[in-house]
């Protein structure tokens, strides 16, 4: 509610009217009643003092000598009493007429206020509903042109695949003309080939036929010769016929044979020369028959063959030009069609254009008419206001000018009833009796009641006075004081109880009951427990309806028959341990919980009223809520993992790892809101909620519909000691990328910028192979040496020299960190920014976890306390992924007091130098050249099932031998080599390959062998292939 801004004016106390209240009564109401009883008591100041401590009362008005009356005593003692018996009935009949006058202008008084308020109030509710028609109509016209962009950019994208795709088919179509032109060449090659070919063809025709035509000569000759043949053997046979019967001796003579040549001998001889020579040109001639016989064959086979080959080609050239011609028809047909849709696309896109010019013009049209009938409306309705207001103002000053009549009246009575009392008291000086003092007293009493009751009409009517001003008239340092400081703090102070008001803010602003309804149950619904973990320590519960009894100070379930539970331990075992902890830290009882099971049919739970709230509650305890690195480390981190596994609905905002809208956070531990709460309020959109949330009422039950209790341990990398070893690095560390996937989230939920190491998928912004010096490798962002500094214990007391060292020495500028001085989020920026952290052991040492990787961590430890005993930090800055280069500097020898850690040290600042020297040199040789060779994202991934064995058939393949192929997995694998396992006969045995193939011998030729396969990849095993059937 706002404050009524009244206006300072000065009060004069001597003119102060009075009340309603009547002086006599014992009426007043309880405040003002108790605040002048308070002025009455002796004791709190008298009349002498009070006025004595304001100028307006001068002290002779009280302290007036007395003088000796000349009358008689007794007389002037009826005199003065009657008269003061007179003026006394006069006064008390005119306070009971400025009591009713008084009452009734205080009840104008009201009235106009409360019209003021109610115009105050229909105005605001008109300006908001006014503002309200403008966002709605705002809203609707922003949908409006939101879904005609959203059209605008389909057709767009439609428009671009449909041009993207008509140049692939135009690219196409190019390519198949070309492949047209050289087949069009081809085919011109082909027929000219061809027509050489019938040439050819013809040129053998014709030799074919003129070697016929010897060979028919050749065979005619033949003939000639053999029938001349015929004929001469026939006539020889005569002739030698006709010489047997005539005898010889006419040729030979008488003598006998003489040797002699003789003609016949002659011819005879002549003849059968000839008859030779014919017969070798008979074979001549057949040869020669024979090799055109068989030339002419062969040439006609290849002729032939060739005229079949070159038709086969022919016609499958024409098939392929008939296809490529078909296909360019389409081609064009389908061309044709995109060109008209492109069109059509393009006359849509600008039909759109058009009409989301035309809304956009309307709705501006809209919005300027809507915006000049509401100024208008605004205009009228301030109008209204101030005339109300002018009217108001007159009454108001008609009634202080009344209420100035009836100070000015109240005041001569005080003046009046002083004097009277001054003349009381000087008539006799020997005035000492008990009957006088009481008298006095009674007057006095008097004073400060009036005085008190001028001080309350003064806060009635509207004057504002100073605590200063009233503690010093009346001197009162308790009971009123407070009240007149009207600051929010005191204000809830005094309504809460509370000493600190600054947490009751807090809480006023965490407690927002927009999820939560208060009724009337006539019976509680039933609960049922889902429970995930194997142990105490790691177990979380999932409860439908888990309630809280404020006067039992418990929490419980509804258990009926119906009632689920799954996961929960065996219940010979259920009640020997608590079921979970409602911490990430473990075995320690501050975090042990359990629930208790009531029945439904109970009477104490019949009909009884319920706080139901319906949204999904993580519910845990913290450890150390002051302590910013127990939040992040025990709570902040694990919750996020927690919240993460649970809530599976995304944001709209996709990269958001959850829907932030969807959960609350309860917190079961004592504790309110502190600065180091700041971090949760990162993990949900509402606002946090403390034990006092359950606390509100202790005859209202608190009922949550979905509770989620426990806490998970993803990222836990250190205990405090708890259990039965000294605190230390737990056993199984986490991954430090999940530590920086929550920081990372932080920064980018802060405005900030992530760096390029930071992103996915990494790409390094610079080549190792031109690198001249490391300190290119640093990042430009970060140029700050920042000193995480403290006020109360563990000082550095020479920070400041420590500081200008540094400087000096690395050029980076320095700056001081402290939590009293620096927001969380302000801390966070100026971490990014960070080249060298240096701090003493304490809990801000853990923001380090938002540095840019191979940023310097130098832990200092106070004097005597050894840094191996206290090492989360440490442990922090190796986790794998993490990359911060950590250093720990401390000072010997080792002190027994375990108070060592809290006293203040003077640090080296030698040794720091070179620690930091020595650190910076790791960070740019190690982790920040590292990043340049290593992929953070990357995984070691499982081979995926061997597919596609193949059996090989090869001339070379020896009978026997086992010949076979696979390949290789997909998905990315890097495989190192291959399982083997082969079935055979009835025995079964391993075999390793370094490639995807395999060639084993020794097998039964004709055998078929059965086989399996599985791919090895840094000792992560595919599943066995199915099995491949061989024959060798």
């Amino acid at each position: 509610m706002e404050e009524t801004a009244y206006t300072k004016v000065p009060v004069d106390f001597t003119n102060t009217y009075l009340s309603h209240y009547n002086l006599h009564e014992t009426s007043l109401p309880e405040p003002v009643d108790r605040l002048i009883n308070h002025l009455a008591q002796p004791g709190n100041g008298g009349a002498n003092s009070l006025f004595y401590n304001d100028n307006r009362f001068p002290p002779s008005i009280l302290r007036t000598k007395p003088r000796l009356s000349e009358t008689p005593r007794h007389q002037q003692d009826n005199t003065v009493i009657k008269s003061l018996k007179e003026e006394n009935n006069s006064l008390n009949t005119k306070n009971t007429n400025l009591k009713i006058e008084n009452q009734s202008l205080r009840d104008e008084n009201t009235e106009l206020n409360r019209k003021i308020e109610q115009l105050n109030a229909n105005a605001e509710l008109r300006l908001q509903r006014a503002e309200e028609e403008i966002r709605m109509d705002y809203n609707v016209e922003h949908y409006k042109n939101k879904e005609l962009e959203i059209k605008i950019n389909d057709l767009t994208k439609s428009l671009d695949n449909s041009n993207h795709r008509l140049q692939k088919e135009l690219e196409k179509s190019k390519q198949m003309e070309l492949k047209l032109e050289e087949l069009s060449s081809q085919h011109s090659k082909t027929m000219k080939a061809n027509s050489l070919l019938v040439k050819r063809s013809k040129e053998l025709d014709n030799l074919l036929e003129s070697t016929h035509q010897n060979l028919f000569e050749h065979k005619k000759e033949c003939a000639l010769l053999n029938k001349w043949k015929l004929e001469n053997e026939s006539m020889l046979e005569d002739y030698k016929n006709a010489l047997g019967e005539a005898g010889l001796s006419h040729i030979y003579g008488s003598g006998g044979y003489s040797g002699g040549r003789t003609p016949l001998k002659d011819f005879l001889k002549l003849l059968k020369g000839e008859n030779q020579e014919l017969k070798a040109e008979n074979k001549l001639v057949n040869r020669e028959l024979k090799e055109l016989k068989y030339e002419l064959v062969t040439n006609s086979k290849s002729y032939i063959s060739d005229m079949e080959k070159k038709e086969t080609k022919l016609a499958t050239l024409e098939d392929q030009l008939r296809c490529i011609e078909r296909l360019l028809e389409e081609k064009k047909l389908e061309s044709s069609n995109l060109k008209e849709e492109k069109r059509q696309l393009c006359a849509d896109k600008l039909r759109l254009e058009n009409d989301k010019k035309r809304l956009i013009d309307e709705t501006e049209l809209k919005q300027f008419e809507l915006l000049n009938r509401t100024n208008l409306q605004i205009k009228e309705i301030r109008e209204n206001y101030e005339s109300d207001k002018y009217d108001l103002r007159i009454a108001y000053d008609k009634l202080q000018e009344k209420n100035i009549e009836l100070q000015a009246e109240i005041g001569q009575l005080i003046r009046d009833r002083r004097a009277a009392a001054n003349s009381y008291y000087q008539r006799d000086p020997r005035i000492n009796n008990i009957q006088s003092r009481q008298e006095r007293s009674g007057f006095d009493q008097l004073n400060k009641k009036l005085l008190a009751v001028a001080y309350v009409t003064g806060l009635i009517s509207g004057l504002i006075i100073s605590q200063q001003e009233i503690i010093k008239l009346i001197g009162v340092k308790n009971g009123i004081a407070p009240f007149l400081n009207c600051s929010s703090n005191l204000k809830l102070a005094l309504t809460s109880g509370k000493a600190n008001a600054h947490e009751m803010e807090n809480e006023q602003k965490y407690e927002i009951e927009e999820d939560t309804i208060v009724q009337v149950m006539h019976t509680l619904p039933e609960s049922s427990v889902y429970c995930t973990g194997s142990n105490f320590n790691n177990r979380y519960c999932r409860i439908r309806n888990l309630c809280y009894h404020p006067k039992q100070k418990d929490w419980f379930i509804v258990r009926t028959n119906r009632s689920i539970f799954e996961n929960l331990p065996a219940d010979s075992d259920r009640y020997k341990k608590p079921l979970l902890e409602l911490s990430s830290i473990d075995d320690h009882p501050y975090f042990e919980w359990d629930y208790t099971e009531v029945s439904p049919f109970d009477e104490n739970l019949r009909n009884v009223t319920v706080r139901y709230t319906s949204s999904t509650h993580f519910m845990f305890k913290r450890l150390h809520p002051l302590n910013i690195m127990h939040n992040l480390h025990d709570d902040v981190l694990n919750l996020y993992f927690h919240i993460k596994k649970v809530i599976t609905r995304l944001d709209q905002n996709t990269d958001l790892p959850f829907n932030l809208n969807d959960h609350r956070i309860q917190f079961l531990d004592p504790y309110e809101g502190t600065e180091s709460t700041r971090p949760f309020q990162y993990l949900s959109r509402h606002p946090l909620r403390f034990t006092s949330f359950l606390h509100q009422d202790d005859n209202i039950i608190t009922c949550f519909r979905d509770a989620i209790v426990g806490n998970s341990q993803t990222t836990k990398w250190y205990q405090y000691g708890f259990i039965d070893e000294p605190q230390g690095p737990v056993k199984n560390l986490p991954n430090g990328l999940h530590v920086r996937e929550v920081a990372e989230w932080i920064i980018k939920r802060n405005g900030l910028e992530l760096g390029w190491d930071e992103k996915y998928p990494i790409n390094p912004p610079i080549l190792l192979d031109k690198l001249t010096d490391l300190s290119v490798l640093d990042f430009s962002e970060t140029e700050l040496i920042v000193i995480l500094s403290r006020k109360s214990n563990r000082i550095i007391i020479n920070e400041m020299e420590l500081a200008e060292k540094l400087t000096g020495v690395f050029g980076y500028k320095t700056v001081f960190v402290r939590n009293e001085d620096y927001s969380f989020e302000e801390q966070i920026k100026i971490l990014r920014k960070a080249r060298i952290v240096i701090g003493m052991h304490g809990s801000i040492l853990v923001m380090a976890m938002f540095c840019r990787r191979g940023t310097v961590l130098i832990e200092m430890f106070p004097y005597a306390v050894p840094s191996e005993d206290y090492t989360p930090y440490k442990t922090m800055a190796a986790l794998p992924g993490m990359d911060l280069v950590y250093r720990a500097w401390e000072a010997i020898p080792i002190e027994l007091n375990c108070m060592a850690i809290y006293q203040d040290t003077e640090v080296t600042v030698s040794e720091i130098t070179k620690l930091v020297e020595e650190a910076l040199l790791e960070s740019r040789k190690s982790v920040l050249f590292n990043l340049y060779n290593k992929n953070y994202w990357a995984a070691t991934i499982r081979p995926s099932k061997v597919r596609e064995i193949e059996c090989v058939e090869h001339a070379e393949r020896e009978a026997g031998t086992l010949w076979a192929k696979w390949k290789d997995p997909w998905g990315g694998v890097l495989v190192e080599k291959w399982s083997v396992l082969i079935g055979n006969d009835g025995k079964e045995y391993t075999t390793v390959s370094n490639t995807s193939s395999i060639s084993i011998p020794g097998f039964t030729p004709g055998q078929t062998v059965r086989f399996f396969v599985r791919a090895i990849s840094n000792k992560s095993f595919s599943p066995w292939s199915d099995g491949a059937n061989c024959r060798v």
